[in-house]
């Protein structure tokens, strides 16, 4: 290999491939003299491709690595500039450089690493000032992912705040959409089961027997699966999910398991959004057809075994907000009272609410998507918990307590209150069991399970 190197008919990138190879025979089998004579002629092939304008990276930068690579004993004098030469020849590109960076820190003390790095953020840095809005954007997470890797923590909150200050709109994101429609005789049946109701309080628990949108977690995989086998291109390119307070990325899908990751949420809240539009019809039928109950009688219907009665008394008053056309104040009230009473579930089934002191820092409750994490045994229904995660805390969902309680939106809107409605009508229905105790539907579910003769195809046509 080492005589191969000099004939002049090898391209170059080919002649750094096998001193590198060489090297690395060389150590293989003890051969010190061979050893030192591959380590000379890798010095003088980088330095005279550091010195030829029409050299590129790989050429030079491969036989230094393995040079990088040696045991510190081993490795030759003046290799360090030798990669201050090649960051000057080839650091414009921000990623040779990162490249460069990472062989060098390995030659360096903690102080010149860390310079190396402050200096590395401060590239990309400069190099978002030069790109669009969704190119600055990519750069600038790239300096906060160092920063925050290699301990920076001035510069990293200094890149925090100015992606929290970066305009969306200079994203130039397109936005892409789609139309579903729904034979109108479809709704109208669906929506005449309500007002068929006895009474209010059988139309409101049909509403929160309704199966949850995207059905079994085995049966939503099993669609996401096939989405991915039938349609991979739009699983193929990394997809970032975009922080609603700033310009920051809050997930990367960027591999078959993330991919997957983010569809599964992503499949869930389509079907919760599509459902929340037949959800605010069934509550605005309820409200239209029965007198309108009493606030001692509402705050009766929410009280339950895991709702006292003062609980029971804000979600009476949600509804009868919601009813008057104040969803967005309606959804304020409720979003603490179902976090409320999800905690208190959390207490019944022997979940910790509350984190003990760690270090100087004091202790405190538990986020609710940790708590709502550890309580899914508690569910008989594995897709109501999935639905309640995406509803309430997963951040590639909806989200909706954590954009709700964190002022992330501008006015809550019908839909997504008769969303959270629906929720406070299933947990005031929650009964406690035993796993001995068979499963048994809801009130007010028996018309799903047992549907009327010749009306199987209906029936799963309104609860999809």
């Amino acid at each position: 290999m080492l005589a191969l190197v000099e004939r002049e008919d090898w391209a170059d990138i080919e002649r750094a491939r096998l001193l590198s190879r060489a090297l690395e025979l060389a150590q293989a089998v003890g051969d010190e003299e061979r050893a030192r004579t591959a380590i000379e002629r890798i010095i003088a092939f980088a330095e005279y491709e550091l010195g030829n304008p029409e050299s590129r990276p790989g050429e030079c930068l491969r036989p230094l690595r393995s040079l990088v690579d040696l045991a510190p004993e081993n490795r030759p004098d003046g290799l360090d500039q030798l990669l201050v030469r090649a960051a000057e020849r080839y650091g414009a590109d921000p990623n040779l450089m990162d490249n460069i960076i990472e062989l060098r820190v390995r030659l360096l003390g903690e102080e010149g690493r860390r310079q190396l790095r402050q200096d590395q953020v401060a590239r990309w840095r400069e190099e978002a000032t030069r790109g669009d809005g969704l190119l600055r954007a990519f750069r600038l997470e790239k300096a906060l992912e160092i920063a925050r890797t290699f301990g920076l923590n001035t510069e990293a909150d200094e890149l925090r705040k100015e992606l929290g200050d970066f305009d969306p709109e200079q994203l130039d994101l397109k936005e892409i959409s789609a139309e579903v429609e729904m034979p109108k005789e479809e709704v109208e049946r669906f929506l005449s089961r309500f007002r068929g109701a006895a009474s209010w309080q059988d139309a409101l628990r049909f509403l929160a027997a309704q199966p949850p949108p995207g059905g079994s977690p085995a049966d939503l995989e099993a669609h996401v699966e096939e989405l991915m086998t039938e349609a991979p291109l739009q699983f193929l390119f990394t997809k970032a999910i975009i922080s609603p307070e700033s310009a920051g990325a809050i997930f990367r899908a960027d591999s078959p398991e993330k991919h997957k990751r983010v569809a599964m949420s992503e499949q869930r809240a389509q079907a919760a959004s599509f459902w929340a539009l037949f959800a605010a019809d069934a509550l605005d039928v309820i409200g239209d057809t029965f007198a309108r109950p009493s606030h001692d009688e509402l705050t009766e219907y929410f009280t339950g075994e895991l709702v006292d009665v003062d609980v029971a008394e804000r979600m009476a008053r949600a509804l009868e907000l919601y009813w008057d056309g104040h969803p967005d104040e309606s959804a304020h009230i409720l979003v603490p009272r179902i976090e409320q009473v999800i905690r208190g579930l959390a207490r019944r089934v022997g979940i910790p609410v509350y984190r003990e002191p760690r270090g100087p820092e004091p202790g405190g409750v538990e986020t609710l998507g940790t708590l709502l994490r550890a309580i899914g045994p508690a569910f008989a229904d594995a897709g109501l918990h999935a639905y309640f995660m995406v509803l309430l805390t997963d951040p590639l969902g909806l989200n909706f307590r954590n954009k709700i309680a964190h002022g992330l939106v501008g006015k809550v809107q019908k839909p997504a209150t008769a969303l959270l409605l629906q929720v406070a009508c299933v947990l005031s229905s929650f009964q406690m069991g035993t796993p001995d105790e068979p499963a048994e539907p809801p009130p007010g579910a028996e018309a799903l399970v047992e549907p009327e003769p010749g009306d199987e195809d209906d029936q799963a046509s309104e609860a999809g």
